[in-house]
């Protein structure tokens, strides 16, 4: 359930984009964009040694060439290997959307977006980071259900917009 309610997020993201992915731990939705979407190059971002050691066994079993992993916290992150700044940035089960938006929009040095996955309580999330939202010059927030033709459960995306 978990892997399929990531691949949907796939449509969301331009052709040939460069995308990093907040809090990877177990590849979601990083590895799931990976395999559905050769065309993006994912950076996958995670703090914890294992995990990271665990993403680098995956992406090398998968051979998967889009793929590098970077072992960080997202707010140390000021910039992605190579230089140039991601089009999308995506985040599952990472933090609350208004601690979410000051370590992940920084990433995108103003410009492109933030694909956060979220549940139920999304527009709640958004409404408790007015003021972070405003602080970081947001142009447009969304709510979006995705895969609600292909899943039991759909996925629920906050979509935020430089």
């Amino acid at each position: 359930r978990h892997v399929l309610n990531c691949a949907v997020v796939e449509a969301l993201i331009p052709q040939d984009a460069r995308v990093a992915d907040v809090g990877s731990g177990a590849g979601l939705p990083g590895l799931c964009l990976a395999i559905a979407r050769p065309d993006l190059e994912l950076t996958l971002i995670e703090p914890l040694e294992r995990r990271v050691t665990w993403l680098n066994e995956i992406v090398q079993d998968l051979q998967l060439e889009n793929v590098q992993v970077l072992r960080a916290r997202g707010e140390q992150v000021e910039e992605l290997p190579g230089g140039s700044a991601p089009a999308v940035v995506t985040a599952r089960a990472v933090s609350a959307l208004g601690g979410l938006l000051d370590f992940t929009l920084p990433l995108l040095q103003g410009s492109g977006e933030l694909l956060a996955l979220k549940g139920r309580s999304a527009q709640q999330e958004i409404d408790k980071a007015r003021k972070q939202l405003k602080r970081h010059r947001v142009a447009q927030t969304e709510v979006l259900t995705l895969g609600s033709e292909l899943l039991e459960e759909p996925t629920t995306v906050v979509r935020v917009v430089l």
